[in-house]
């Protein structure tokens, strides 16, 4: 008679059984996409990939290295991020899909003028996906 599953687990334990972590992705430049606090990829979700002055990202990172969620930056920095805390890049400024939405309108609102092409583009926003 063979024994059950019951069984064998409580022969050998259940770490047989267990379900394997989820992989995780490697990116070939060496970036590891991975937020240093929670663990979440920062690539899965635009709001997510940003970036900020250095002298904000030091306050809460020793090192330029590492990415950080957007929820675990706003907590180590015990607020909400302003404009002011962000470069002028592509990555803050332009438009979906590459662009972070988040970071682009906490630009927009705080009257920062954006370059020509992204100007343009948010005024098209405005007039024909916002209404």
């Amino acid at each position: 008679m063979n024994p059950s599953i019951d069984q064998i687990k409580e022969a050998i334990g259940d770490m047989f059984f267990r379900q394997p972590p989820p992989v995780k992705r490697t990116y070939s430049n060496g970036v590891d996409p991975f937020c240093k606090c929670c663990n979440k990829d920062t690539f899965d979700d635009n709001r997510d990939y940003y970036m900020v002055r250095d002298e904000v990202w030091f306050q809460i990172m020793p090192t330029k290295k590492g990415m950080l969620c957007m929820d675990c930056l706003e907590t180590k920095l015990g607020r909400k991020l302003t404009a002011a805390d962000l470069t002028l890049c592509p990555l803050n400024m332009d438009p979906l899909p590459i662009g972070n939405q988040y970071t682009r309108q906490l630009l927009l609102d705080s009257g920062v003028i954006l370059p020509d092409g992204a100007v343009i583009l948010a005024e098209y926003e405005k007039l024909f996906i916002h209404g």
